[in-house]
């Protein structure tokens, strides 16, 4: 959590502060109630883009295999230094829930088109390849894509 720009003579102009631990911190005792919350983008690398997890059912809380057809899905979008506004797959808005959650039938094969809105209003589109998709043994079940989008 950055709670202020830093004061102290050694900082630059702009560094930030992440001293959680100063006696005149805005959030007393962990509330942050009352706090301005404020979008920071950060910089990033030419290597770091967006990722994709996708979830499918309770397939993600265990190994299983991949059905064909699934009707509920969720997606959590990853490595975005903006935060994401709405997204789009399929044509479909996506709930927010704990991810994004598509509802309906949903072709695991067939790939996906994929449309992300930032926190500053710029959208961000793809096309993600269902075979491109890999599972890794640590996401229990889940599907990870990487994608070319940086935001």
């Amino acid at each position: 959590m950055v709670f202020d720009d830093c004061t102290d003579p050694v900082c630059t102009p702009g560094y930030l502060d992440f001293d959680i631990y100063s006696l005149d911190q805005p959030v007393f005792r962990g509330n942050p109630h009352g706090i301005r919350w404020d979008w920071i983008p950060c910089p990033i690398l030419p290597h770091e883009t967006i990722e994709y997890l996708l979830c499918i059912g309770d397939l993600c809380n265990r190994d299983g295999t991949m059905p064909d057809v699934v009707y509920q899905l969720s997606v959590a979008v990853r490595n975005s230094r903006l935060g994401i506004r709405s997204v789009i797959l399929n044509g479909t808005e996506l709930a927010l829930e704990n991810a994004w959650v598509y509802h309906g039938v949903f072709k695991l094969g067939n790939g996906f088109e994929i449309a992300l809105t930032d926190e500053d209003g710029r959208e961000h589109r793809e096309t993600i390849r269902w075979e491109d998709g890999r599972r890794r043994a640590g996401y229990q079940g889940a599907v990870f894509f990487a994608s070319t989008l940086q935001t």
